[in-house]
């Protein structure tokens, strides 16, 4: 029966939109799919000279922040961290020379079981898009 449903749900395409909804999912209790708990901080590549380095606060603070791209006119357009705790506020801050702030709040939740660790709620969430300037 349970094989019977899997195949109904394949079939329907309802299990790309379960595992697209969960942080991941157990296949047969032995293997898992797991989504990456990296939180990316997308910034466009104009306005990366004039950004400061991410603030993290409240579920995110102290996270290890690393450039994973550099701007070719300076600063970073992609920083990524692993929360490692969770919270209802996962607080990023990035300050510009300009005078303005970007400000965005990512809840945070612990999985348990197979693909155990921290994630952001919803999944999306843990792409931060900087709006261009």
């Amino acid at each position: 029966m349970r094989s019977l449903l899997l195949v109904l749900l394949v079939m329907t395409g309802a299990l790309s939109t379960i595992l697209t909804t969960a942080a991941c999912s157990s296949v047969g209790e032995t293997s898992c799919e797991c989504v990456d708990p990296t939180i990316s901080i997308h910034i466009p590549g104009d306005r990366a000279a004039a950004a400061s380095k991410p603030a993290l606060s409240g579920a995110c603070a102290g996270a290890a922040l690393v450039c994973n791209q550099q701007a070719t006119g300076g600063g970073c357009t992609l920083w990524q961290f692993a929360p490692s705790k969770a919270g209802p506020s996962c607080a990023i801050d990035i300050d510009f020379a300009t005078g303005t702030t970007f400000h965005t709040d990512i809840q945070i939740v612990q999985e348990t079981g197979c693909c155990s660790g921290f994630y952001a709620q919803p999944i999306s969430a843990a792409d931060v898009e900087v709006p261009a300037g």
